[in-house]
């Protein structure tokens, strides 16, 4: 898991983007996955796509919810289900 510390400014500090790039290929090279936490602005996600990471969770995709509002976020979000 890449904290989000250095992801906060993974758009504008080429030092973050140093560390995350050698974290997902080390990542890569063990066989891991790779996850990303702490996402908050649109070019993100595609910056660490770029680089190889697999998630990424933060604000830009939804703030915290309970397990009842996360079933209907998934629900709404999923084709052809059923509420």
């Amino acid at each position: 898991m890449i904290d989000r510390l250095f992801i906060a400014d993974l758009e504008t500090d080429e030092r973050a983007q140093a560390i995350v790039g050698s974290v997902v290929a080390l990542g890569r090279d063990l066989g891991m996955e790779i996850i990303a936490e702490g996402v908050e602005t649109v070019d993100v996600p595609r910056i660490l796509a770029d680089m190889g990471c697999d998630v990424a969770q933060g604000y830009f995709f939804a703030r915290p919810m309970t397990p009842d509002a996360l079933r209907r976020y998934v629900e709404d979000r999923t084709p052809g289900s059923v509420a």
